[in-house]
């Protein structure tokens, strides 16, 4: 639970596997947490609770007896289609020696979460779980030895699996492939197997790809992605608008991810030699899980896209939750700067403009109607006087470098010292890491609470 708390799924899973006897490398936070407490609910009870129990009713030889029969369905008790009856049988006696002991388990680790002071959101946690647990001792482990839905020819004979009784069971999800997907500019895309080389002609998608585990499928990424480090052994072939189109075709190349408005010429020509094509263009937070979910698709890599966007989204909750709920006029009032040589901003239909809006402030340039990345009149700044100017780290490496700037002195975001650096890459890359960047804007707006 430690290591969920320090959101490190990948060191909860690996925690998860010493005590439970399935592959945990692919379940998502809310299975790991019911996947613990059922192993530990089902442990205590055939360990401790149960022979106890027989032990003060009948003795050694009631509680020896309890042991037999639970160990040999911890054998066979589970589907085998050689010996469906001998399973069948083996399971149901260990359900009917356990209906009392696990109610006694289940009331009594209840009352312990009281004891130790977890409080009572846990109390009722853990409780419908046990619910859930106690019925599956009677009635859920007769199900597992039905006969299997699809088993292969090898099946039959691997009684030496062990029983996995204490979690449910894994829902997998895996692409059928043809599959066809539509892209950000609405073009469909489709592939006819699981792509095996990849490239990625932005920073954003190459992070998408690492963060849905296919660095082994990235072929090639573009001059300026470096994140995260493991891409700097992967070959460089160019960007969107200067790409290596020999090297593209050289690589045998399934699948591109680009951006809108990327090299026209070679984007005729991968479209003449069959390779797919999907482009991203989200301007907004959701448009990014959407698209994420879409790549997913494509690279058979459903259930990896679900528990990242799922993840993703939890945290960007998290964020807006401690969002003040303010009045238009109490709203802060936003300006961010793209560039100071002219001055630009980011206006409507850009991600930045979606960050401001969704941290309850009112980005300037959108408000004049502006879209994209105009050009912005120093007199209109003025004009509008923000509360807050944002700028990232490549145009200012200091607040200094706005503050100093006599064009912006009477500004009040200059005067109140409200002036924030943020980081370029996770603000205006579009990938996973959003969230961090969504979190420094509502940070630089609502400077007093901690996000």
């Amino acid at each position: 639970m430690k290591e969920l708390e320090n959101e490190s799924i990948v060191e909860a899973r690996k925690q998860l596997s010493k005590i439970v006897g399935r592959d945990t490398e692919d379940l998502s936070k809310d299975k790991i947490i019911t996947a613990t407490v059922e192993s530990i609910a089902e442990n205590t009870n055939d360990g401790s609770i149960a022979p106890l129990f027989y032990l003060i009713l009948g003795g050694p030889v009631l509680a020896i007896a309890y042991k037999a029969i639970n160990t040999l369905d911890s054998m066979v008790g589970y589907k085998n289609e050689k010996y469906p009856h001998f399973g069948w049988f083996s399971a149901r006696v260990d359900d009917i020696a356990n209906f009392i002991p696990a109610r006694i388990c289940g009331f009594l680790i209840s009352l312990s979460t009281l004891i130790i002071g977890k409080g009572f959101k846990t109390l009722t946690t853990i409780i419908a779980i046990l619910a859930i647990f106690g019925s599956m001792l009677f009635g859920c482990k007769t199900a597992t030895v039905e006969p299997p839905a699809k088993v292969t020819e090898e099946a039959p004979e691997a009684t030496a699996v062990e029983p996995t009784t204490e979690l449910e069971e894994i829902e997998t999800f895996e692409t059928e492939y043809p599959v066809t997907v539509i892209d950000d500019i609405g073009k469909e895309v489709t592939l006819t197997e699981e792509p095996d080389k990849i490239i990625s002609l932005t920073p954003g998608n190459t992070e998408i790809l690492f963060a849905l585990d296919l660095d082994v499928e990235l072929v090639g990424v573009d001059n300026f992605s470096n994140y995260p480090e493991e891409v700097e052994s992967i070959e460089k072939i160019g960007d969107a608008f200067n790409v290596n189109m020999e090297r593209i075709i050289e690589l045998e190349t399934d699948l591109i991810l680009t951006i809108k408005n990327w090299n026209e010429e070679a984007a005729e020509e991968v479209e003449s030699l069959g390779i797919a094509v999907y482009t991203l263009d989200a301007d907004n937070m959701e448009n990014v899980l959407e698209d994420i979910i879409e790549i997913g698709q494509l690279t058979n890599r459903v259930e990896e896209a679900e528990e990242l966007t799922s993840e993703m989204q939890e945290k960007m909750d998290e964020i807006k939750n401690k969002i003040p709920d303010v009045s238009e006029e109490e709203k802060p009032k936003v300006f961010y700067m793209v560039w100071n040589e002219p001055i630009m901003s980011a206006g409507k239909e850009t991600f930045i403009n979606d960050y401001i809006e969704q941290a309850n402030g009112i980005n300037i340039v959108a408000s004049d109607g502006l879209e994209g990345w105009p050009v912005y009149s120093l007199e209109k700044l003025i004009e509008h006087d923000p509360d807050v100017i944002i700028a990232p780290k490549s145009l200012a490496p200091t607040p200094e470098t706005i503050t100093e700037d006599e064009r912006f002195s009477s500004i009040k975001a200059v005067l109140e010292n409200r002036v924030v650096i943020v980081d370029d890459d996770s603000v205006v890359r579009i990938g996973p890491r959003i969230v961090e960047g969504f979190k420094q804007i509502a940070q630089a707006l609502y400077p007093d609470i901690e996000f």
